[in-house]
């Protein structure tokens, strides 16, 4: 699941734009999806159920993960039209107010937008009024002026299965992000649910006026977009069509196939598959052999075996997982990186089977890279694992295995032996977690010298759906001419939170 970042693709700058929230309600947030383990994804056990229902909580957690082929922000490519993972994690109260954060992949600044966010929703005889503060954050190495505020206001209304949004967002003057401008976005949603059918459909309409980014090149600029939906339990996939009336004009010259293509701001057929965590009660259908489970994690650096993989910044990542009860499951997880269009996907199938207290799982994995261009980044890696656990302690060891002839990595074989041990600490939420691994081989993943250990300690502490981990990641890769910080293989303490179903 993850790629050595020998490869370092130059981030690819949109003029004039800096990119921000998804126009979707934060205060109705969609749901989430947790990281998969790093060498090979394991069915999961189901919990024992509660002897005794808990106290209602005032407290509820909602989330999702989303796969796009683009991610679009009010008309404009922000991941320079190449795939882009997403998520949400959101905590609301009772009372109405919320926080919450959304993230994605994207072409620029350290390759990782964060929105951060806050606010209070009401409903009053059928309409919902919602206003709070957006915090567009892209953390990255490096001081440039990227982040800026922009609060929003929203009102809201269903009649049948139609339901209408109506909302401005303004971003106030003096903020360095957006050269000292304001902006205003003005923006209409319509959307509706087909009755007795799993597919919905939905409308959008923008208009944005600034001489900051969010105006276009002209200052104004309008965007919409008509797409449709399908959902199948907590899985939803959409196709949608989007646009701009941007201008197309070549600028003399300056935009030879035309500024509204240069920008990503032309139109496109945006594919889209959703995982989110379902509501409260909502799932009261009859038990099905096939188990849907996902999660959405922020990380302060995304290390594949020690190695980053997004330049030592911070990333975004996201799982989708279906297990059959026969013990056969396919996967997707995801993670913002720093080469090779900004986004890694990891597809994968296999079986898992307990057997006398011994769980074994086998399958393969594809890595994937969705970009523009052709280069070889993609390959296949096989893999087995063996896990038990005694009391408190769940011990794994595993292989992967990536046969040679793989153009992405030179055409050389790898192997990589992996341990990892968690232990949970009795009657608390917290946990400690270990993993030792041996990558050998001569392609990148064997690191310069042809085989690096890597390990890491941690803890994690675990509330509700959400997990908050910190751990000390590391390898014993040289430092012959500055080589293991160069490839950001050294010592370094990794923070995260996310969240799972």
């Amino acid at each position: 699941m993850r790629r050595i970042s020998m490869i370092s693709l130059s981030a690819l700058m949109i003029a004039n734009a800096v990119p921000a929230f998804a126009e979707t309600n934060p205060a109705a947030p969609e749901a989430v999806t947790t990281v998969v383990d790093e060498t090979a994804p394991v069915a999961t056990q189901d919990a024992a159920p509660a002897e005794t229902a808990a106290p209602a909580s005032p407290f509820t957690i909602s989330a999702n993960a989303t796969l796009v082929s683009d991610y679009r922000f009010r008309g404009f490519s922000q991941s320079g039209e190449n795939g882009a993972i997403q998520g949400t994690i959101n905590l609301n109260h009772e009372s109405g107010f919320y926080i919450g954060t959304f993230g994605s992949s994207v072409g620029f600044a350290g390759h990782t937008e964060v929105d951060l966010y806050g606010g209070y929703t009401k409903t009053i005889s059928g309409i919902t009024l919602d206003g709070g503060l957006l915090y567009y954050l892209y953390p990255k190495k490096g001081n440039a002026d990227t982040d800026f505020f922009e609060p929003y206001v929203n009102v809201s209304g269903t009649l049948g299965p139609v339901t209408a949004k109506v909302g401005a967002n303004f971003a106030w003057g003096g903020q360095a992000a957006l050269g000292d401008k304001s902006a205003i976005y003005l923006h209409g949603d319509l959307t509706t649910a087909i009755p007795k059918t799993p597919f919905g459909l939905a409308a959008h309409i923008g208009y944005a006026k600034s001489d900051a980014f969010p105006g276009g090149i002209d200052g104004k600029v309008i965007d919409y977009s008509i797409g449709a939906t399908a959902t199948y339990k907590s899985l939803t996939f959409g196709v949608t069509y989007v646009n701009t009336d941007q201008t197309n004009s070549t600028r003399g010259g300056l935009y030879p196939r035309g500024y509204k293509e240069s920008i990503g701001a032309d139109g496109a057929v945006v594919f889209s598959l959703t995982a989110a965590m379902p509501a409260a009660g909502s799932d009261t259908s009859a038990p099905s052999s096939i188990k849907i489970t996902g999660g959405a994690t922020l990380v302060s650096d995304y290390r594949f075996r020690g190695f980053t993989q997004n330049n030592e910044n911070a990333a975004i990542q996201g799982t989708i997982n279906l297990t059959h009860e026969s013990g056969f499951y396919v996967g997707t997880w995801a993670s913002s990186i720093g080469f090779a269009g900004n986004t890694e996907v990891d597809l994968y199938g296999g079986y898992s089977k307990t057997i006398g207290g011994i769980t074994l799982d086998g399958g393969l994995l594809y890595y994937l890279y969705p970009k523009h261009g052709n280069a070889d980044t993609d390959y296949f890696e096989p893999y087995v694992n063996v896990s038990g656990t005694l009391g408190p302690v769940t011990a794994k060891v595993g292989a992967n295995y990536a046969w040679g002839g793989q153009a992405a990595l030179g055409d050389k074989s790898s192997i990589y032996f992996h341990g990892d041990l968690t232990a949970a600490i009795p009657k608390t939420p917290f946990s400690l977690v270990g993993h030792l691994g041996y990558a050998k081989s001569d392609s990148f993943l064997g690191g310069v010298t042809g085989d690096v250990v890597d390990y890491s300690v941690g803890a994690t502490m675990a509330w509700k759906a959400l997990t908050f981990g910190v751990s000390y990641v590391n390898t014993n890769e040289t430092n012959v001419l500055n080589a293991k910080e160069l490839l950001g293989a050294d010592g370094a303490v990794i923070f995260s939170i996310g969240a799972s179903f």
